[in-house]
């Protein structure tokens, strides 16, 4: 699906750090572009499984698990990508009102896969997300890939069919300095084996930023000594703070809520954000 510019935008977010929002920002983004009037697609590949719980709720999750309508059968080829298209969970979300959100739910399973505890005989290539999401045929505006912080053959399989990838980074040394530096790093080293299809970085957004924290903002600051290289980098909306309100945005409510009830004090920046990235995408 990377190459030329169709309908449905892929985009895979990932940082080689774990701990840094990027399941959150997955989720306000889909919330957000789906209030803005686009049809969103959530693929949730990180074992962990916690976009899947923020969107559905861990009751529902376990459900779609023992029926099988979870990512886990088709990497383990046990069902076919046409199969698979029926596993999609339409309208998901704890959002009120919106109905434009649909998942391909992660599973626990998909551990087996990242670690390399496959049974004799078992790959997964490189391709085969491409050929599930291929199956689509217009159903999605956007399609939004939650990766696992680690650079697996599922991460692959994200970067692979992704014609754009998002760095969340908490604006501290390991998270920003060297691990969204090895992001690129590793991308880039991706897209030299397929300069046909380069999958292009959208940008950096900086996640639980802290005010108060010395080390926040002078990362933070425009080109200063240590963050230089990663500046051109950094969307123009680009600083999401950390807040309870952000912090309980992850807990999913079976009671509706808006998204200025979702994301309290941080409505308006998603939304700028994600006009932003839609101007990219587009762009």
């Amino acid at each position: 699906m990377a190459g030329s510019a169709p309908a449905t935008k892929v985009v895979s977010i990932l940082n080689l750090k774990g701990g840094v929002a990027k399941t959150t920002l997955t989720v306000a983004l889909a919330g957000t572009f789906a209030i803005q009037g686009q049809r969103v697609l959530v693929v949730d590949i990180d074992p962990q499984c916690d976009t899947s719980i923020m969107l559905v709720g861990p009751e529902k999750l376990e459900e779609l698990h023992k029926k099988g309508r979870t990512l886990a059968p088709f990497f383990l080829q046990t069902k076919d990508a046409d199969e698979l298209v029926d596993c999609i969970e339409p309208q998901v979300s704890d959002l009120r009102g919106v109905h434009n959100i649909s998942l391909l739910a992660s599973d626990m399973k998909l551990a087996d896969i990242q670690n390399g505890l496959l049974t004799q005989g078992q790959t997964v290539p490189r391709a085969a997300l491409t050929r599930l999401l291929g199956q689509l045929k217009g159903m999605f505006d956007l399609v939004l890939i939650d990766c696992p912080p680690n650079f697996s053959i599922l991460t692959q399989n994200a970067l692979a069919t992704s014609h754009f990838y998002i760095i969340p980074a908490i604006p501290d040394y390991l998270s920003l300095i060297l691990a969204a530096t090895r992001t690129m790093e590793y991308v880039e080293r991706l897209n030299i084996r397929r300069p046909k299809n380069p999958v292009k970085l959208a940008g950096i957004v900086i996640t639980k930023f802290q005010s108060n924290n010395r080390i926040h903002r002078y990362l933070t600051e425009k080109r200063n000594k240590d963050n230089a290289h990663l500046w051109k980098y950094m969307l123009r909306n680009h600083i999401i703070p950390q807040t309870v309100g952000l912090t309980e945005a992850a807990e999913y409510d079976s009671d509706k809520r808006t998204h200025g009830e979702k994301f309290p004090g941080l409505s308006k920046s998603f939304h700028d954000l994600a006009t932003e990235l839609d101007q990219r995408f587009t762009g």
